[in-house]
């Protein structure tokens, strides 16, 4: 079975990029969403010819399926009442996937922002359904090796914003890498 399998269809998969979007998100904020939205219409577009997207970018989107279905629940596990009715077994079915993708991708790529964001959405949803289990350990130990490795905790040492003074940058890489530096230390907290 291809990871693209388990793909929901594409009206879903922006409804439910939407929702994170809205609901998730918006308490961490560790997605640039033009980005992210355009990540998700490539791989849609990629799909339909018949491509199979990168691993990295299904590895960011299931995790943003998982937890837009998980976090479409109240507390006592009913689906809220203006929700589609999701299945709780698609969150878990979202979060192997991307767990299982992770795995594929540390093991063959370079380690990416796309990867760190999907880590950091992982560690939310596993620390909401799961509490301090060893996946959330994992994920969270996982992202901040990754992230150092990276050197995103040094991004605004003088010496890195010198840097950047000298030669063009993409901000929004730039701020992205700090949101996820701090996601990752406030997580430690």
């Amino acid at each position: 079975m291809r990871m693209t399998d388990r793909l929901p269809a594409k009206s879903q998969a922006y409804e439910l990029f939407e929702h994170f979007v809205n609901n998730v998100d918006c308490h961490y904020r560790l997605l640039h969403v033009p980005t992210a939205r355009a990540s998700l219409d490539k791989c849609y577009r990629e799909v339909t010819a018949g491509y199979e997207p990168h691993h990295t970018s299904l590895m960011l989107l299931f995790s943003i399926f998982a937890s837009s279905v998980f976090f479409w629940f109240d507390d006592h596990g009913q689906a809220v009442p203006s929700a589609p009715k999701y299945s709780k077994t698609a969150s878990v079915l979202y979060g192997r996937t991307a767990i299982a993708l992770f795995e594929k991708v540390r093991a063959t790529t370079p380690i990416s922002i796309a990867v760190l964001q999907a880590l950091g959405i992982l560690s939310h949803l596993f620390i909401n359904s799961e509490g301090f289990s060893d996946a959330f350990q994992l994920l969270r130990n996982s992202g901040l090796v990754m992230a150092q490795s990276l050197r995103i905790h040094q991004l605004d040492t003088p010496k890195r914003c010198r840097e950047r003074a000298q030669k063009p940058v993409d901000m929004v890489e730039i701020e992205t890498q700090r949101r996820i530096w701090w996601h990752v230390v406030s997580s430690d907290w």
